[in-house]
């Protein structure tokens, strides 16, 4: 399927990819900011991230956040479109791809205040990670053993 609008076109199966992207971001990152060792024994759901694998989700929200950016240029086309006749027809195809347009930029911009939001929680978690990883160690480092 391809839009045109004063001979530009904007192949609308190029979008397929980055919606692909972005459910199988969220299918692996669904509930991944908890950054907590289970109790011994425990049982229960949530993921557990070490701060490699904390990372490296950081790392793929960075790059689909990317990715969204770059979609925004490309946006113009799609609400910009104008009525090839001034009859009743063509303004009503006009205005329903005008609207469809604005509902994908509309989209765009929720998913990228969501993968903003995202990224804030994720470089969060890995900093109290980091901050718990610190602070133990220099707990342990001030433990007297008795050992010499």
């Amino acid at each position: 399927m391809s839009i045109f609008n004063d001979g530009g076109v904007i192949n609308a199966g190029g979008l397929m990819p980055l919606v692909q992207e972005i459910e199988t971001l969220i299918t692996e990152s669904e509930n991944g900011l908890q950054v907590t060792q289970p109790a011994a024994g425990a049982t229960g759901g949530g993921y557990t991230f070490t701060p490699t694998e904390l990372n490296s989700v950081l790392g793929q929200w960075k790059q689909l956040h990317d990715s969204l950016q770059a979609a925004v240029p490309q946006t113009a086309p799609m609400t910009g479109v104008l009525p090839p006749a001034t009859d009743s027809a063509s303004q009503a195809a006009t205005t329903a791809a005008n609207q469809s347009g604005q509902a994908y930029v509309d989209h765009l911009n929720a998913m990228l205040d969501y993968s903003n939001k995202y990224i804030d929680a994720l470089q969060t978690a890995l900093k109290n990670y980091q901050t718990a990883e610190e602070s133990g160690s220099h707990s342990m480092s001030s433990v007297s053993t008795g050992l010499s």
